[in-house]
């Protein structure tokens, strides 16, 4: 199949119980499987209006490729979708997959291309960051996880046909989970522990409000209290734990965005298995959770709201970026922010001597 012979996909509107069932869920929840790659899906509709440069060819047969993964993982075969579709219905209560056409066939759909797209991008982190399990630590975390989910082990058996899963399924599943998890505590052991000047800096800032105790004045029942300050070496181990864990929130937040964008230039999907995810798709840069009659020159019913057509940026209010608020207060640019003009000394027009529409 060429590249230019695919079509833009359809969207599905989510009818039915089945796109709530689906939405947000992990793979093998009732496992308890916090693969984190599927918590990500907000984050590549900000790629979702790329279109893809320099697709390759995808074999007959397949639904899509992934490159630079190792070994083969990154071919997507019929049979691996179609066992993925079969999966992901039964996770959503149906007893068997829709069809195309039918009103929840694009949820479901959407729901298998994103486990298979799961599994392959986190198991190409894991290989580029040289992380690696094995199987008997892969046979521990499924015992625990079967002790924790399951009374018995007819209970597991009972679940895995349910759910169409086979015990290697299973084994990958928790294997997705192992090196997930093993990817994060990579990313955050490598920030490293703050500097005196940041430790000093932030106890500074939050001396008068977290390290000091306000003086109290001797009544009838009590006697009075000086101002109390802890100083610096009582609460260090404190300000050096909120600073790590800051630093590894910003991290690991980066390591994110670089995450998703980096797969999905990668990815390539064939005609009607295009999503958000493919580096091949083209959307129509409207927000996804928009009205479609937003859109529409003339809509049957008018929408209550739309988005504005241009997103709003919320940089940080000059002065308020401190060791205690990193990001400073955001608010949204406008003309003139929100309490300029109350606020006393703040200019309320051009300069003395101006005229009209020359700038200062």
């Amino acid at each position: 199949m060429s590249p230019d012979s695919r079509k833009r996909p359809t969207t599905g509107k989510g009818k039915g119980g089945a796109a709530k069932r689906l939405s947000g869920l992990a793979p093998l929840q009732r496992l308890g499987l916090l693969v984190f790659g599927v918590s990500l899906l907000v984050l590549f509709l900000g790629f979702a209006i790329t279109e893809g440069l320099g697709d390759p060819s995808i074999p007959d047969g397949d639904v899509a490729v992934v490159e630079d993964t190792p070994g083969d993982i990154g071919d997507v075969s019929q049979a691996d979708y179609d066992k993925a579709l079969l999966q992901t219905a039964a996770r959503a209560g149906l007893r068997e997959p829709p069809r195309p056409g039918d009103d929840q066939y694009e949820d479901v759909k959407m729901a298998a291309m994103g486990d298979i797209l799961d599994s392959i991008w986190i198991q190409g982190e894991a290989a580029e960051l040289g992380i690696e399990v094995t199987q008997k630590e892969i046979d521990t975390e499924l015992e625990s996880i079967k002790r924790q989910n399951f009374r018995t082990e007819a209970e597991y058996e009972r679940f895995l046909e349910e759910s169409n899963f086979t015990p290697e399924d299973v084994d990958e599943r928790v294997k997705l989970q192992l090196l997930s998890t093993q990817i994060q505590q990579r990313i955050t052991e490598d920030v490293p522990e703050p500097s005196q000047s940041q430790v000093e800096d932030y106890y500074e800032a939050a001396k008068s409000t977290q390290f000091t105790t306000p003086a109290v004045r001797a009544t009838r029942t009590s006697r009075a209290r000086p101002e109390q300050v802890q100083p610096l070496d009582e609460v260090r181990s404190q300000i050096v734990s909120q600073l790590t864990q800051q630093a590894q929130q910003e991290a690991f937040a980066a390591f994110i965005a670089n995450y998703g964008s980096k797969w999905q230039s990668r990815t390539f999907c064939a005609d009607d298995y295009v999503m958000e995810r493919c580096d091949n798709y083209k959307g129509s840069g409207h927000p996804a959770d928009a009205p479609p009659d937003c859109y529409e020159a003339d809509p049957r019913v008018p929408p209550e709201a739309c988005p504005a057509p241009v997103a709003q940026l919320a940089p940080a209010l000059p002065g308020t970026v401190s060791p205690l608020t990193p990001q400073g207060q955001r608010l949204p640019q406008r003309p003139t922010p929100t309490g300029l003009r109350e606020t006393p000394g703040a200019p309320t027009g051009l300069p003395t001597g101006l005229p009209p529409g020359v700038a200062p």
